[in-house]
């Protein structure tokens, strides 16, 4: 062989190679008749730039199976090259095999290239390869500017910078088959406005050329795009490159089909619109989709990573973009998607496996990000299943689950971005969330800060601290379901207001099961609510809860709001509020455990609700047998169905049927009680306590209770008021009382007094009716009290007392128009007591009609004692009257006391 440089017209041809047959070598490539070169007009050659001088255009350049060794330009032809499978064709060191200008359009065809420099250069031509190989091409296979490339079947393995370079705005790239392997930069890199097509292709393992360093920004991708273009990817798979499959700045991209897998990011996206519709990006290390300023539509779009080999796999790598690799660095994890200043919209995505997130979206430029999903999962991520700052987020038929825990602790602030796990993040971003799913979430499901929450058809399953978390927004819940919550199903905070409508809470339950370093276990059982409020605006209705532990607690200036509601089946707790106000309507509580309403510094307003089997609550215990075994043992503790301490509580038409202990239980409060209705109470109560019981202990008693029933009470009073020794101002009202009666349904007869009133300076009772009572009908002490029988035209009766039908130590005790009817003890017991008495029967004691121990002022005015058992009248202790009587009758086995007479008379004695 021999080399020299030959310039003929447009052709530059640089070291000869397949020399012809015969014939002389005239060293500008005369024709032989079986040449390893020649053209389909006629003609054999030695050189190839002498058969690509020769040709026509239109014309196909056969090559023999065997080498060209020249480079060659071809200006303005049409021309195709024809080789073999086993034809090569090797340019001089540093020399392109072709170079194609102004308006070359050549078609390569079935040859393999080995260049030491870039394969093929064009400049404003056009190029197709069939069925090339580029073995190793020191730069490029191709390079080019403002040209048209078309590739099927090409083969490129180990560029030292890529496979294709192309530039310019007229530029198009379109490839099918391609195989790329091994790139030292960029596969392909389409800049300065130029698009490209790929079709089932494999282009792996392209890596850095900087060994890392800055490689993000710079290269090591399988396809690059940039300034204007767009990008068509179908069919293809982009696996194991480093840095990643494809990276799109200020340009289109269209992918469909593809697989992207084992790289360390899948898609670069910035100032970029981006459409995938059945397109897999899985087994990245660091980002399945990096977009920053991208408009993306994902259509059956897969994103997944291995948890474990992103969490610890160790590459040397510029991870943070400092231009300092960090060696053998163990990265925190991946990402499913990431986007800053992004507007996601996507239709059957699944992002799954990543170690650092599902989806994380926030704004660098103070630009809004949007995220548009349905018929979407996002499973078995750790941190956040998604995570949103400054976003508009609208999901239908969305799932986030089982995202894993990321950091070991969580803070929540109310205007603050700690990094807590959960299934969604949202800050500052609104969520309409419609159908799908929140579910099995080691940490919280849902978390809300500065911002608008509506959610309707979403199921909340079993997260384990919180099912919906909102600080300082608005949530609206609806048709939806919360259940197997560890700590609260919705918690709010910060100034939220919050709707929840036709919603279910069920089995709100977690337990954990610990174990010990000598083998044994012990299970720790959480007692969170169902709903917690703290300053809150809260409303809920048309709810259904059951088979929980605690229902919901509004706290620290909340306002609550419940309505047409229902509880089944709760341990306690089942409404609390602290510092706060609560409205309840309509609502039912059934087969629920003590303090069903507990009420500490806050108003309580509740009508039309009832109350159905009021049982002790459970707490769970865990001892340690003789051999250091921890045993889980359940105990139950007794305590009122409505507790309130300093709460003012208004209650009108509730109803507490088969309560456990007392229906009702308030220290220091006002009390309001309209159509109150107690039917059976007190298996667990004592003798000292009441059905509805009130005390003060401080303040002015204020109570105002009327149309109230009691009976079937098994231990304790009906009602029971008292304030303290010291209590000197403050009223007690009673209206309208039936206590003891049968209810028809096995409730009857109260276990003590009917009413009972202590150290109150003004109690006063009207319109009462008091049957079978097993202590004293009324009982007062140390109170001034007026009770008047009087109410819708009938006369107060006081029936079967078990003691006295009346009783009263201290104070005063004013009576009319009552009737006492057969006590067990006497009539009317006072002791100490001034007594008052206009208009009164006493019928059939069993001792005495009307006892007085002492006191003074008495008064009886047309007053009848019949059938007393002693003493119609008796008197002890020298009682002064503060005036004879008048119209009083007298009937008794004994008559009247001698000490009673301290009048000039005893009227009709």
């Amino acid at each position: 062989m021999r080399a020299h440089l030959v310039l003929l017209g447009s052709i530059a041809v640089v070291l000869a190679g397949c020399n012809g047959e015969g014939g002389e070598d005239t060293g500008t490539g005369p024709s032989y008749p079986t040449g390893c070169i020649s053209t389909s007009s006629g003609g054999s050659f030695a050189f190839l730039a002498d058969a690509v001088l020769a040709s026509r255009d239109e014309d196909t350049i056969s090559l023999c199976p065997s080498a060209v060794e020249e480079s060659v330009e071809i200006v303005g032809k049409v021309l195709t090259i024809q080789g073999t499978p086993q034809t090569t064709w090797e340019p001089p060191v540093n020399e392109p095999a072709l170079i194609l200008t102004e308006g070359a359009d050549v078609t390569l065809m079935d040859l393999t290239v080995l260049t030491t420099r870039n394969g093929v250069e064009t400049d404003s031509s056009t190029l197709t390869l069939t069925d090339v190989v580029f073995d190793q091409p020191g730069n490029y296979a191709v390079e080019g500017d403002q040209s048209t490339v078309n590739f099927t079947d090409v083969i490129v393995t180990t560029p030292g910078w890529g496979a294709v370079a192309l530039s310019g705005e007229d530029t198009v790239f379109s490839a099918t088959g391609l195989e790329v392997n091994g790139s030292t930069g960029n596969a392909v890199t389409l800049s300065q406005g130029a698009s490209g097509e790929i079709v089932n292709s494999v282009i792996a393992t392209s890596v850095c050329t900087n060994d890392g360093t800055n490689c993000l920004a710079q290269d090591g991708w399988a396809v690059e795009i940039s300034d204007g273009g767009t990008l068509t990817l179908s069919g293809n798979e982009l696996t194991d490159n480093f840095v990643g499959g494809v990276r799109v700045e200020s340009a289109t991209l269209d992918s469909a089909g593809d697989v992207l897998t084992g790289n360390f990011i899948g898609m670069w996206l910035e100032n970029a619109t981006a459409a995938l519709d059945n397109t897999d990006v899985t087994g990245t290390m660091q980002y399945g989709i990096l977009g920053m300023t991208v408009d993306l539509d994902l259509t059956d779009v897969e994103l997944s990573a291995d948890p474990f080999i992103s969490a610890f796999e160790e590459l040397d790598v510029d991870s943070d973009n400092d231009g300092v690799v960090d060696e053998n660095g163990t990265l925190d994890g991946t990402y499913g998607l990431v986007g800053f200043d992004a507007h996601v919209v996507g239709d059957g995505v699944e992002i799954t496996g990543h170690n650092g997130g599902g989806v994380y979206l926030s704004t660098r430029l103070d630009t809004e990000v949007s995220m548009e999903l349905a018929n979407s999962l996002i499973d078995d991520n750790a941190g956040w299943g998604i995570f949103s700052q400054l976003g508009d987020l609208t999901f239908t038929d969305v799932t986030i689950s089982n995202t894993r825990n990321y950091d070991p602790f969580c803070i929540v602030e109310g205007t603050g971005d700690a990094r807590c796990n959960g299934g969604l993040w949202a800050f500052l971003s609104d969520v309409t969330w419609t159908g799908g799913a929140i579910t099995d979430n080691e940490s919280m499901g849902m978390i809300g800060i500065q911002n608008n929450q509506v959610l309707s058809g979403v199921t909340i399953h079993n997260n384990r601290d919180v099912g919906i978390r909102g600080a300082s927004n608005a949530l609206t819940l609806s048709a939806s379901t919360v259940s197997g919550v560890g700590g609260s199903g919705v918690s709010l905070s910060g100034g939220a207001v919050a709707s929840i409508d036709n919603v279910d809470f069920q089995d709100r339950s977690w337990s954990d099961l610990y174990t010990f370093s000598d083998g044994s276990t012990y299970e720790s059982f959480y007692a969170a609510n169902d709903v917690f409020a703290s300053d809150t605006t809260l409303t809920i209705s048309n709810s259904r809860f059951r088979d929980g532990e605690r229902g919901i607690y509004a706290a620290s200036g909340s306002t609550l709001t419940l309505e047409d509601s229902t509880f089944t089946r709760y341990n306690r707790n089942v409404v609390q509020l602290s510092s706060s106000d609560g409205s309840i309507a309509r609502t039912t509580f059934d087969d629920v455990g003590a303090y069903s309403w507990y009420c500490t510094s806050s108003t309580l307003a509740a009508q039309g609700s009832t109350f159905t089997g009021i049982r002790p609550y459970a707490t769970m215990q865990i001892d340690t047998d003789t051999d250091g075994t921890a045993v889980t043992t359940e105990r139950t503790s007794s305590a009122p169905t409505l507790y309130g301490s300093n709460c003012d509580v208004d209650l009108s038409d509730v109803t507490f049927t088969d309560v456990d202990e007392r229906a009702l239980s308030v220290t220091n409060g006002s009390i309001q009680l309209d159509g109150v209705h107690v039917n059976g109470s007190g298996t667990s109560a004592s003798s000292t306590t009441a059905a509805l019981q009130m005390t003060w202990s401080s303040g002015a008693p204020d109570a105002l209770i009327n149309d109230v029933s009691v009976t079937g009470v098994l231990n304790g009073d009906a009602i029971r008021v008292a304030g303290t020794s010291s209590t000197t101002s403050g009223s007690v009202r009673m209206t309208g009382l039936d206590l003891g009666a049968d209810d028809g349904q096995g409730h009857s007869g109260i276990a003590e007094a009917g009413v009972r009133a202590t150290f109150l300076p003004d109690v006063r009772l009207s319109g009462l009716a008091i049957e079978t009572t097993a202590s004293s009908g009324l009982a007062f002490s140390q109170s001034g009290v007026t009770v008047d029988g009087t109410a819708f035209g009938s006369t107060g009766v006081i029936d079967g007392a078990g003691a006295h039908g009346i009783e009263a130590s201290g104070g005063t005790l004013s009576l009319t128009n009552l009737t006492v009817s057969v006590p067990t003890e006497d009539g009317i017991h006072v002791v100490g007591t001034s007594l008052a008495t206009t208009g009164v029967t006493v019928t059939g004691a069993t001792e005495a009609g009307v006892h007085i121990d002492g006191g003074a002022a008495h008064s009886l005015t047309t007053t009848a004692i019949t059938g007393a058992g002693t003493y119609g009248l008796e008197c002890l202790s020298a009682p002064q009257f503060s005036e004879c009587a008048t119209d009083l009758t007298v009937d008794g086995s004994l008559g009247v006391h001698l000490a009673c007479d301290d009048c000039a008379s005893l009227a009709g004695l």
